[in-house]
């Protein structure tokens, strides 16, 4: 083998600075969990006998129905959970550091586009994509009807997704930044003229009325959830494998040099995209195309590109999510 072929590299040989800090993870074992329907092999560590899942918190958030889309409801102990009051970046790097064995992030949005800084700590950690589910997206204007609105809380990306409904109706009042939609339910309960943005789940269990329903600017909104862990999928036969890489040479033609392995075997690609790689003129892509990384015609292409490549990491092959009726699919174009 040599140094030019397909390997697994750590986020650090692409581009980005890894934490000197992160603990040796000891691994305890494994287990496997039904995601999506199909068993997905999860490494457990410190010491745990059952899957220890983080999530961004506090309870209601759009992530704890992604959780419980993806693994279900945890009526039976099948695993411990713990929401977490933090951003995604934070859930991503508490999993890196064994803290979580799995944790459940939001990734793409349908109107904004990637949730970057989920990406980013992947690229940094040595994780993998273990599952995904796709939410539809829609949001009330939660708070207290009697009372003049004087700011309105909520996620960052929350904001620019009902961006028309707050120009029209408030259009002076002050945004406040949450970590998460539900943090934002919870922190107008005792606060007079404050209001939020989040799901009507979130209101219910906040026991706060909505003021309007549905103020998103397109009623068509999702978001792509992943489940991250260490840990091994098998193929389902309807599965995306995501994989990144940084070129080797920058020109004319160049990607679709870089895309040509892939188009030559008949693999649909269904994404792809450009980040900073940490180098000033030098960008790294993610594309996910269809299939597992098991199949004998994607380990061919992906083996074929990593030659060419400077640095190239597969983030996880993973089955597909079923997309709800009624949404567009995060990464295709909305037309709203």
């Amino acid at each position: 083998m040599t140094d030019r072929e397909i390997r697994k590299p750590t986020g650090k040989d692409l581009g980005f600075a890894t934490s000197s800090s992160s603990p040796e993870i000891s691994i305890n074992g494994d287990v496997n969990l039904i995601v999506n329907g199909s068993p997905v092999r999860v490494e457990l560590g410190g010491g745990r006998l059952i899957p220890s899942v983080g999530f961004l918190g506090p309870r209601g958030t759009y992530t704890e129905e992604a959780k419980e889309a993806l693994m279900g409801v945890n009526t039976s102990g099948k695993f411990t959970e713990e929401p977490l009051r933090m951003t995604n970046r934070g859930v991503v790097e508490v999993i890196d550091q064994g803290v979580f064995d799995v944790g459940v992030v939001a990734s793409e949005n349908a109107i904004e586009g990637d949730v970057a800084m989920t990406w980013k700590a992947l690229l940094k950690s040595d994780l993998s994509i273990l599952g995904e589910t796709v939410l539809p997206i829609h949001n009330m204007l939660i708070g207290n009807p009697d009372e003049p609105i004087t700011e309105i809380r909520t996620h960052s990306h929350a904001f620019p997704q009902c961006e028309r409904f707050l120009t029209q109706y408030h259009p002076d009042v002050e945004r406040v930044e949450t970590s998460s939609t539900a943090q934002a339910v919870e922190d107008i309960v005792n606060r007079k003229g404050a209001a939020a943005i989040a799901s009507r789940k979130v209101a219910e269990l906040y026991r706060v009325p909505i003021i309007a329903e549905n103020i998103g600017d397109n009623s068509h909104n999702a978001t792509r959830f992943f489940l991250l862990g260490r840990g091994e999928t098998e193929p389902t036969g309807n599965d995306t494998t995501t994989l990144a890489f940084v070129p080797e040479i920058n020109g004319p033609g160049t990607l679709l040099d870089y895309l040509r392995p892939f188009a030559e075997r008949g693999i649909d690609m269904t994404k792809i995209d450009s980040h900073p790689s940490g180098k000033m003129g030098k960008y790294l892509f993610l594309i996910s195309i269809d299939g597992h990384s098991k199949d004998a015609k994607i380990s061919k292409a992906v083996s074929e590109l990593g030659v060419i490549c400077e640095q190239i990491k597969i983030l996880g092959s993973y089955k597909k999510a079923d997309i709800p009726e009624g949404v567009n699919v995060p990464g295709t174009w909305n037309g709203d």
